[in-house]
């Protein structure tokens, strides 16, 4: 940071606005706040992707229960189209795990260090070597990045149940065969597949997937709360020293350095509602413990 510049808090909009000066040590606090924030906002937009991805999955399985219980008649044709609804939001849901991975950790590097960055990437292979759901899930993304779809069946079940009295239950089970997958799947995983019966049923993997996941997420959660304390009551003090400068709307507030010239060398908006945002989202994205042991079913 150039120490003749000068930092100062104020409108970012075109015009004359007041304006507070501020410190070098105060500029930088903010500006990392500011880059912090935004990185567990993201990682949180990020985990709320892949949740809504796993409630597309599993609500097409549900409503194609629905239909197949309702108006029966499948055919061929029907299967085919039935199992690509499937497959789409199964590619949708892999893809956005991956997404997750990835950036989490590039973001944890870039705002938290190398050191939560190997505690991070330490959590993620402790559920691969713990999750089978994990594994098998990792692997599946890749083979349907380079391979194939990530199923190769559905089928229709219907379960009879005597208890308290006689009904059906339908469900809609997506399968991959073995045979699909050799030569492009680690043989390690495979063996652990194989020890599971004749047939891959994909559902409780992919609940286990998005169950080891959320573990991962509630830990960065754990391990970030600190920073985020930090940073928010960082954004919090300047806020309310912009209510003075703006009494009546911060739209456009931010901090600003500008050279010897007053051309602006760096500028950015603050915004109020980033904190809100991510409180939000932690409390509709806080029941991952469940996916892997609960399911929804009409009765």
């Amino acid at each position: 940071m150039t120490t003749d510049h000068r930092f100062e808090l104020t409108r970012l909009a075109i015009g004359q606005h007041p304006s507070e000066r501020l410190s070098p040590d105060e500029f930088k606090q903010v500006k990392d706040a500011r880059s912090g924030i935004i990185a567990l906002l993201y990682i949180e937009e990020k985990f709320a992707l892949l949740v809504e991805n796993f409630v597309e999955f599993e609500s097409a399985l549900l409503q194609l229960a629905l239909r197949n219980s309702m108006f029966g008649g499948v055919t061929w044709d029907s299967m085919l189209n039935d199992s690509m609804s499937v497959a789409r939001r199964l590619v949708n849901l892999l893809s956005t795990g991956r997404l997750y991975i990835d950036q989490a950790l590039h973001d944890v590097s870039q705002n938290f260090g190398h050191d939560l960055h190997r505690q991070l990437d330490a959590q993620f292979s402790s559920q691969y070597d713990s999750s089978l759901g994990y594994r098998a899930m990792n692997e599946l993304r890749n083979y349907t990045q380079h391979k194939g779809l990530p199923i190769d069946g559905l089928g229709y079940t219907h379960h009879i149940e005597s208890d308290p009295s006689f009904r059906i239950r339908v469900s809609t089970e997506p399968t991959l065969s073995f045979e699909s997958l050799r030569g492009n799947f680690k043989k390690t995983v495979l063996s652990d597949l194989e020890r599971l019966g004749d047939q891959i049923k994909v559902v409780p993997l992919v609940r286990e997937y998005m169950h080891a996941l959320g573990n991962v997420h509630e830990w960065l959660r754990h391990n970030t709360h600190a920073k985020y304390e930090q940073w928010s009551s960082v954004l919090a003090r300047l806020f309310e020293r912009a209510r003075i400068l703006f009494p009546n709307d911060l739209t456009g507030v931010g901090i600003v350095e500008l050279d010897l010239s007053d051309h602006h060398y760096y500028s950015a908006y603050l915004n109020e509602d980033w904190r809100k945002r991510i409180d939000a989202l932690r409390v509709q994205n806080r029941n991952f413990s469940h996916f892997e042991s609960h399911y929804v079913s009409e009765m």
